[in-house]
């Protein structure tokens, strides 16, 4: 495990765990997925809406927790919500945060070849995290910012290793 934490971030179907698996296999690198502790939720409650995002707090709670006891290397969120208690739970570590930026038509066309489903007014939520959001995190916190346009996911790839191997 090394001393350098990878985050990536940004709405449902933005091409994060596409990328992730890629960078994971390609590096070699441990990837600690929230489903590990999320599953049970979903399982319980099918998706997340507004009426029952605060046992999503908790359970996203318990993963930051979790971090002082896992060997990994890379993680995923979909919303930047979290990242704050993310990024003080890694402060001992070199962090870069992978903002996966995509145009909302493109997420939903990919969620409807998948067949997923998630509730409307959540996904706008996640949507409303913007690349200022992240800027200005990065001014208040001490990480590196990659914001990736994932509407074509090979380019996108092909952009993070390129920011990878220049830093």
């Amino acid at each position: 495990m090394s001393n350098k934490k990878y985050v990536f971030v940004g709405p449902a179907c933005s091409g994060k765990t596409t990328i992730i698996n890629e960078f994971v296999s390609e590096k070699k690198l441990k990837f600690y997925d929230i489903m590990e502790v999320m599953q049970p939720y979903l399982d319980k409650y099918g998706h997340v809406t507004n009426s029952n995002k605060g046992l999503l707090d908790e359970v996203v709670g318990k993963f930051i927790d979790s971090f002082a006891h896992k060997s990994f290397d890379v993680l995923e969120f979909a919303t930047g919500e979290y990242l704050p208690k993310v990024l003080d739970a890694l402060k001992s570590f070199d962090v870069v945060v992978v903002y996966c930026k995509c145009d909302r038509k493109i997420c939903d066309l990919r969620m409807e070849s998948r067949e997923r489903k998630i509730n409307k007014s959540y996904l706008d939520y996640q949507f409303s995290f913007s690349d200022k959001y992240y800027s200005d995190l990065e001014e208040n916190y001490d990480f590196s910012l990659i914001v990736l346009d994932t509407n074509n996911l090979d380019n996108a790839y092909f952009r993070l290793k390129e920011f990878i191997s220049n830093s």
